[in-house]
């Protein structure tokens, strides 16, 4: 599901049961995986990849790729929790 209130840049490319949620800005060339959470007011910068199964938290800002099945969270993000 993608809020109304999201930004989605046309080149990006989101993959299946991803949730972003309001305010978020996502930029061209991002690559979303499979099964991710994307909270409200974060900020996904051009060209990064968030692999399968993450959360990037509440006003988070993404600057470089995301490892599948982390939790990422700060400006600039980093991991905070490993899920599996």
């Amino acid at each position: 599901m993608i809020s109304k209130l999201a930004y989605v840049h046309p080149d990006a490319k989101i993959g299946g049961n991803v949730t972003i949620e309001p305010f978020a800005y996502v930029a061209g060339d991002v690559v979303i995986g499979d099964d991710c959470w994307i909270g409200g007011g974060a900020i996904l910068c051009p060209g990064v990849r968030i692999g399968p199964r993450s959360v990037v938290g509440a006003g988070s800002v993404v600057v470089r790729d995301v490892e599948p099945d982390v939790v990422v969270a700060g400006n600039p993000a980093r991991v905070v929790r490993r899920l599996k």
